[in-house]
């Protein structure tokens, strides 16, 4: 009935948000969100061997997957990937529950776990790519000659 007398009071030229109501818990707050698309400068960023895994961009770690999956011949490569790093039998099949939980990739789990310790760098993927023979990944890198990587030892208590 209040919201009925305050719409009659309410003049017949309304300005544009006039029949909106807002309550007094919200502050004044109508819930309505409006996304502004702001055009942001893209800064390349410059990947070195010692860059960790945790600092490459959201979106290089989606070129990563995308390029490690496209061209795999086995489905469980990123066994073979988290078993380079040092991933015991355990947590493997964690990354595939959670992969499994929130529909993703599990090399995306696999990243994340294994990109909270400090010697998860990009030179240690690399390696790792390159122990697999996984050159095809490396050129989302931006890394073409890997030469001068020494052989990656197995770690087997990183994670």
């Amino acid at each position: 009935m209040v919201h009925y007398r305050r719409m009659k009071e309410k003049r017949l030229i309304r300005e544009p948000h006039d029949d909106v109501e807002y309550s007094k818990a919200s502050a004044g707050d109508s819930g309505i969100c409006v996304e502004v698309e702001h055009q942001q400068k893209v800064v390349p960023v410059v990947l070195t061997t010692s860059t960790r895994i945790r600092d490459l961009p959201t979106s290089k770690r989606r070129e990563i997957e995308r390029s490690f999956l496209q061209s795999t011949k086995d489905s469980r490569d990123w066994q073979g990937l988290a078993r380079e790093l040092g991933f015991n039998t355990k947590k493997i099949a964690n990354c595939e529950i959670k992969s499994q939980r929130d529909s993703s990739t599990p090399l995306k789990h696999l990243l994340t776990d294994w990109g909270r310790n400090d010697s998860a760098t990009v030179g240690v993927f690399i390696q790792a790519m390159k122990n697999l023979g996984r050159h095809d990944v490396l050129p989302t890198l931006n890394v073409h000659d890997t030469a001068e990587l020494c052989p990656l030892v197995p770690q087997n208590n990183i994670v």
